[in-house]
């Protein structure tokens, strides 16, 4: 029995299998729509829980409050999110779909910077909700809107460079269980940095 020789591909193909890696798994957010708690309503939930019910006896005010609770819950979030690129990468381990990738003309790495690239997206979906709901509650920055948009952009790139070091620990770790473990040792205490 031979070998099929697998065909070299180009950097177009990279992308091209990227993006279809990253469409891919973005899908998956249609058929479980709990991904959508985990990334909409739950950062929400801890905005309105931090600033409403603790920020009065942290600040004179709520409103006061917020301006500080804001950037703290958004990077907190950005910063947990990632757990999902080592929990979807460790099943698909488990579940035999990587050995099926492999299996085919595509590029290697496009599975994981598929996968990171889909979770960039949901990063950036989750970092313009947080921010649009701070806005309607009275958050306001304080610099330009030059400024604004700069550090969004850095706290969406903080949450794509937080992918991989759990995409490692998604490749690495043996069980799901395991996945949580580790990236635990990782991500909580940057959390309190």
């Amino acid at each position: 029995m031979s070998a099929v020789a697998i065909q070299d591909t180009g950097r177009s193909n990279i992308i091209t299998n990227t993006l279809t890696i990253a469409r891919r798994n973005l899908l998956h957010i249609k058929a479980t729509p709990e991904q959508l708690v985990e990334m909409s309503i739950q950062p929400l939930m801890f905005l309105v829980l931090f600033v409403y019910v603790f920020g009065g006896a942290i600040a004179s005010s709520s409103k006061e409050y917020l301006q500080f609770a804001l950037p703290g819950i958004l990077v907190q979030s950005v910063a947990f999110l990632p757990f999902t690129t080592a929990i979807a990468i460790n099943v698909d381990f488990q579940r035999g779909v990587i050995d099926r990738f492999r299996s085919l003309p595509i590029a290697r790495s496009a599975v994981i910077a598929g996968r990171i690239t889909a979770d960039g997206f949901r990063v950036a979906w989750s970092v313009l909700l947080i921010t649009g709901f701070g806005l309607f509650l009275g958050f306001r920055f304080g610099g330009t809107a030059i400024e604004a948009i700069a550090a969004l952009i850095v706290v969406i790139a903080f949450g794509l460079t937080m992918c991989w070091p759990m995409a490692l620990i998604g490749i690495t770790a043996r069980t799901t269980e395991s996945v949580n473990t580790w990236g635990f040792l990782i991500i909580l205490p940057l959390t309190f940095v």
